[in-house]
């Protein structure tokens, strides 16, 4: 059975070798056909706290399936959202950050099964001096 510190370094490197492809041929985004919304919900001091819908989302590589994050509360500020499977990730979009941020679609080569491969995300606030929030998403075919 993997642990779920198996799986962040699955992705670590995952995400390393993507974006090393993402430098060598910076694509396009690609705007996914459907997308699920996640609110960020901040607390007072400015940090995220946590996402709603609180269980894990569950993507279809198949569908062509993103996120939609929204921060939203007393201290929302700007995030960025630091995820890979999704399709066309560059260092620039990584970076992107507002108070609403988009994924394209799921990769089409990304590790996914009938079961789902979870996979952690990770939010950062803009003026956050807590640790970054790391809500799971789950891949399926």
């Amino acid at each position: 059975m993997r642990t779920t510190q198996g799986k962040s370094v699955t992705l670590a490197l995952l995400l390393s070798s993507g974006l090393l492809v993402a430098c060598a041929h910076p694509p396009e985004f690609q705007a996914a056909e459907k997308y699920k919304d996640v609110k960020v919900l901040f607390d007072k001091s400015g940090c995220p706290v946590k996402v709603t819908p609180d269980k894990p989302l569950v993507l279809s590589r198949t569908r062509l399936e993103g996120v939609q994050w929204e921060a939203v509360g007393p201290g929302s500020s700007d995030i960025s959202v630091f995820f890979d499977p999704f399709q066309q990730a560059t260092p620039a979009q990584f970076q992107a950050r507002g108070k609403v941020v988009r994924s394209g679609p799921i990769a089409p080569k990304a590790p996914a099964s009938a079961n789902g491969v979870e996979y952690k995300y990770t939010i950062v606030a803009k003026d956050c001096p807590q640790a970054p929030l790391d809500p799971l998403i789950i891949v399926k075919n």
